[in-house]
């Protein structure tokens, strides 16, 4: 029961010093988790095994212990402390990490079998024997994320590229009719500009390292705006950086024109809904509820039909989102550092609803989920 005990702490640790200053040192003060602000650095010998180990850098520890020589005459007490308390923590958490990443990878989950597999490697004394288990899950994952984006990319921008011949005068109309001619040339400026965008966005993605939407992006740009010089040398350069073995899937042009086409047929048939457009006071109202997301959605709609002051709504409710986001994520932090663990859930969940494209919030949200999952296992554990 002391070592399951003591499991567990050390768990949340491992975790929590992601949400905290590095160079902290975690330990319990009356019950609490407080922060000893004492630089590592300044700290030898078995003193520093242990400031790294209980701040959760499990496999520092680790290194550090196994490091020492006979000649170092806290060499004995080294190995004791490798053999009795870094050994057995590292192990279990390797275990627990590799079944977890065999299980995803049955289930073809491979973000959580890559996820997983990362952790195996991070406290296994041979990391490399993962290497090709991580890679091949890595390219799993990237080559879902391809199929899917690659196939709903080329059925949107076939769509809009078959549009361009349904603005043609028909039999009875002039052939350089002025109407006919203004709503194809709108349709050129918006397929112009959704291929700009594109190339904007993957470039962003390029940037960020994220290969396959980028190329998404750019094949996109590529076939809406053929002569892109911009694009053209962009390709060129992910090219360079593809991952070996991902394939491109081949442009599928019958299930295009199909798909299309039954698209078409659901649309015309359906009725149109009636839109309703909120006032500014009864979005205002929304607001004062805390129904950030309703608010936003009426704002902009608010906005999309002229709405007076529409922008500067649309802007206060993005502000005051932010806001609140932040704040739930604060607490959250703050909840996680006092192993409040599922308080910490709940607020981080509810700063990711508010902001979903923050990485900070979707990866301290992760490290609580992994806790939270990891703590339950070990309370259960018989």
């Amino acid at each position: 029961m002391i070592l399951l005990r003591s499991m567990v702490f050390m768990i949340a640790l491992l975790l929590m010093t992601a949400c905290v200053p590095s160079q902290g040192l975690l330990k319990l003060d009356g019950g609490e988790v407080k922060i000893n602000q004492a630089p590592a650095k300044h700290i030898e010998g078995m003193a520093r095994v242990r400031h790294v180990f209980y701040a959760g850098k499990v496999m520092e520890a680790y290194k550090i212990a196994q490091a020492m020589t006979v000649k170092d005459k806290e060499y004995a007490e080294a190995r004791m402390f490798l053999k009795k308390t870094i050994n057995p923590a590292r192990i279990r958490l390797l275990r627990h990490y590799k079944r977890i990443a065999q299980q995803a990878m049955r289930a073809k989950k491979w973000d959580k079998a890559w996820f997983n597999y990362k952790q195996t490697a991070e406290f296994s004394a041979k990391p490399e024997v993962f290497n090709s288990n991580i890679r091949a899950m890595y390219l799993h994952l990237e080559q879902l994320r391809l199929h899917v984006l690659l196939k709903q990319r080329r059925l949107e921008d076939h769509a809009l590229l078959q549009g361009l011949t349904r603005y043609v005068a028909p039999k009875g109309v002039a052939k350089h009719d002025v109407v006919f001619l203004g709503f194809a040339e709108r349709h050129r400026k918006m397929l112009e500009n959704r291929a700009k965008q594109a190339y904007v966005q993957a470039k962003v993605y390029f940037e960020s390292k994220k290969i396959v939407a980028a190329y998404v992006l750019v094949e996109s740009n590529l076939r809406l705006m053929p002569d892109s010089v911009n694009g053209e040398a962009l390709l060129g350069q992910i090219q360079k950086v593809w991952l070996k073995d991902l394939q491109i899937p081949r442009a599928l042009k019958k299930q295009v024109k199909k798909v299309v086409k039954k698209k078409e047929i659901v649309q015309l048939s359906k009725p149109v809904k009636k839109v309703v457009v909120l006032s500014k006071v009864e979005i205002q109202a929304l607001l004062k509820q805390r129904k950030w997301s309703e608010a936003q959605d009426a704002a902009l709609l608010y906005q999309q039909h002229d709405g007076e002051g529409g922008d500067e709504l649309l802007q206060t409710i993005d502000v005051q989102i932010q806001q609140a986001a932040e704040k739930a994520f604060q607490q959250g932090s703050l909840a996680f550092q006092q192993e409040h663990i599922d308080q910490a859930v709940k607020l981080w969940d509810q700063a990711l609803q508010l902001e979903p494209q923050n990485e900070e919030y979707l990866d301290a949200l992760s490290r609580a989920l992994s806790l939270q999952e990891r703590l339950h296992l070990l309370r259960h554990k018989k």
